[in-house]
């Protein structure tokens, strides 16, 4: 199956106000991104509700998709993850993407008093909920008995617009986590394995190539294990950090202070091309739909051998044949979305 490269940019925060935000919105849209993404967390500084916020997003864009990326399962009961992503679908005139994580940030449990299961348990209970929103997004009424939850004959509205279901994302670093998600989501985030349950340098150093080529595998891994094909799952993944620059100056600037943020010795001699993209105004659609400007993109910190910390995009090379410009483009990019700061 052949697909196009997406970008996604994230959320735009309310600390400048509503009507900058709306811009902001507007202007993202307007610069060609595929998709708006929205993190759920409740601690450390994060202000809006995603899915509150994504209805509201909805009636600001008229095109650009709408991610939730991702929901904590055990945040919310999966009936009513699906009443308010239907909403959304319906409001959105089918725009909407369904992103669904296990839960892993500690801080937030205790904070709210929630129990912070073993892997094993969030991660099954993260299945059922699955099958329950898909099932809510059927035809007929829905009966499911799991050892989580028990629904009785519930019939889901409203119907989403897009069928059979939005596309259902769910995300993790781990073996059976991305091997769930080649068993049951339209789409597999890619991620740093985020069993620790806080952010340290292992997110940094869970992503270099050969990882990242291991948890590629474990997706189609479990894709195979349901009888898919694993061509038929997206693939997406998320960077710590993306920024513009004008120079090979300020690309080392910007790998330094990276490196001096996760305390690890920074590299050296900045290469365009084989850890980022290059591009100049004329060829700005050959190095992405979103570089409106000439400069590179220089992208998430990475590990070399030596332990060294450099910024690139990964560079897993897309599988399906593309010609030309968009080839030569694809082959230093993302394999799904670019998740940048807006």
């Amino acid at each position: 199956m052949k697909r196009r490269f997406r970008f996604i940019v994230s959320m735009p925060r309310l600390a400048d106000g509503v009507a900058a935000w709306q811009s902001a919105l507007r202007r993202i849209e307007d610069r060609g991104y595929s998709t708006i993404a929205i993190s759920d967390h409740f601690t450390q500084g994060w202000a809006m509700e995603p899915l509150v916020t994504l209805a509201a997003a909805a009636a600001e864009t008229e095109r650009v998709r709408l991610l939730t990326l991702v929901l904590g399962n055990d945040y919310r009961h999966p009936v009513l993850v699906h009443k308010a992503a239907a909403t959304i679908d319906v409001i959105s005139g089918g725009r909407l993407e369904l992103g669904l994580g296990a839960g892993w940030m500690r801080a937030e449990y205790e904070a709210a008093g929630l129990a912070y299961d073993e892997p094993k348990t969030r991660r099954e209970r993260l299945e059922e909920s699955v099958a329950v929103i898909k099932g809510l997004f059927g035809a007929d009424p829905l009966d499911f008995v799991g050892t989580y939850y028990r629904i009785a004959k519930l019939d889901g509205l409203p119907k989403p617009v897009q069928k059979p279901h939005p596309p259902i994302v769910v995300g993790g670093g781990g073996p059976r986590m991305l091997e769930l998600a080649g068993r049951v989501a339209d789409i597999a985030g890619v991620y740093a394995n985020l069993a620790r349950g806080s952010h340290d340098v292992h997110q940094v150093v869970d992503m270099g190539p050969e990882s990242v080529a291991s948890k590629v595998e474990w997706v189609r891994t479990g894709a195979r294990s349901a009888a898919r094909d694993p061509e038929d799952v997206e693939l997406q993944l998320s960077l710590l950090l993306c920024r513009m620059v004008e120079s090979e100056r300020e690309a080392q600037e910007v790998i330094d202070r990276a490196a001096a943020a996760w305390r690890v010795p920074p590299a050296r001699g900045y290469r365009p091309g084989g850890g980022g993209l290059e591009g100049a105004p004329g060829h700005r659609r050959r190095v992405t739909r979103s570089a409106r400007r000439p400069g590179r993109r220089v992208c998430r910190p990475a590990r070399r051998a030596t332990g060294a910390v450099r910024l690139q995009l990964y560079p897993y090379r897309h599988r399906h044949r593309q010609r030309g410009p968009a080839r030569r483009a694809a082959r230093g990019a993302v394999k799904h979305h670019d998740r940048v700061q807006a």
